[in-house]
């Protein structure tokens, strides 16, 4: 009897243990999206060359662009406002003039707190462009919820690790914020801005050639996006802009023979675009408890910088 009486007390207590975490631990609140966008504009090179000290001339470059992309993010939000966020991205360009194409492929995750009024957290992603080589970054990043306003910020650092990323030392440290504003829930406009700040030193392995340079990549953008009051699918479109400035040298190993390029490279894209959101009603409404954050590193991130032939 007292050998029932203590079996029937462990397993009692045993069915309480696995029961508490159980009660303890909800479900959380789970989202996402998935978006395609088609965008088309123009890149331009402008550059100065010269050869040994002497002027070889300038040129220009000038190319039409036309890109296709698709992005999704999923999002789990606990009611004690811990969440975790997965992205994965991916843009195929092509510029007229070069015959150049150009890919990117992104996958993020970000992990953070969220309060009524802010959020703060972390992120890491790993991408690859135009299959030269991986990239990967490590960020911090922070929202603020102001009524109708949410102000976005994010900084990060950008590292080169295979294929050609690695073996040029390409790394870039990287900023951007942004303004969100809620006309009514299912209208959202926004404006961005970001600078990255990057680095390569790139020689051959056999010590014919040395390049080395310091590009810098300035981007904003403009955005306006409706959701539908009757269907979870919504429609934006927007402006993206960057300029990048740069100071680039080539030389080689067996002799002084030295190239140097300075100029700058822009590009002007329009983009419009449709999402299909998962389990949200209204803009605002993901925006404080959805899938909002995004990876925005220059080289695989959801606005990767074009670069043609002739940079």
């Amino acid at each position: 009897m007292r050998n029932k009486l203590t079996a029937v007390l462990l397993l009692s207590s045993a069915s309480m243990a696995l029961a508490i975490p159980a009660q303890a631990i909800p479900a959380p609140i789970l989202s996402g999206y998935v978006d395609a966008s088609i965008a088309w504009g123009n890149a331009s090179d402008s550059y100065h060359e010269t050869y040994n000290g002497d002027s070889e001339g300038n040129y220009h470059y000038s190319n039409n662009i036309n890109t296709l992309s698709a992005w999704g993010a999923a999002n789990a939000l606990w009611s004690d406002g811990t969440g975790v966020q997965i992205d994965l991205g991916h843009s195929s360009t092509s510029l007229s003039h070069d015959n150049y194409e150009y890919t990117s492929n992104d996958l993020g995750a970000h992990l953070y707190q969220r309060s009524d009024d802010m959020l703060w957290g972390g992120f890491a992603s790993i991408g690859d462009a135009n299959g030269d080589g991986r990239y990967a970054t490590f960020g911090l990043e922070a929202q603020r919820f102001c009524n109708d306003w949410t102000f976005y910020g994010q900084f990060s650092w950008s590292k080169g690790v295979s294929g050609y990323a690695q073996f040029g030392n390409y790394q870039s440290w990287n900023a951007h914020v942004e303004a969100r504003y809620f006309y009514t829930d299912h209208l959202m406009f926004s404006a961005g801005f970001g600078w990255d700040w990057g680095s390569y030193n790139e020689k051959e392995d056999y010590g014919y050639y040395h390049y080395t340079g310091n590009p810098q990549y300035g981007q904003w953008d403009l955005r306006v996006e409706y959701l539908l009051s009757d269907l979870p699918v919504s429609f934006y479109a927007s402006y993206q802009g960057s300029y990048d400035p740069y100071n680039e040298k080539e030389n080689y190993d067996y002799g002084d023979e030295i190239y140097k390029y300075k100029g700058h490279y822009n590009t002007s894209l329009f983009m419009i675009g449709a999402r299909l959101y998962l389990d949200q009603n209204s803009l605002l409404t993901n925006d404080r408890t959805g899938a909002t954050l995004r990876d925005f590193n220059p080289w695989t991130g959801v606005q990767p910088a074009i670069y043609g032939e002739g940079d």
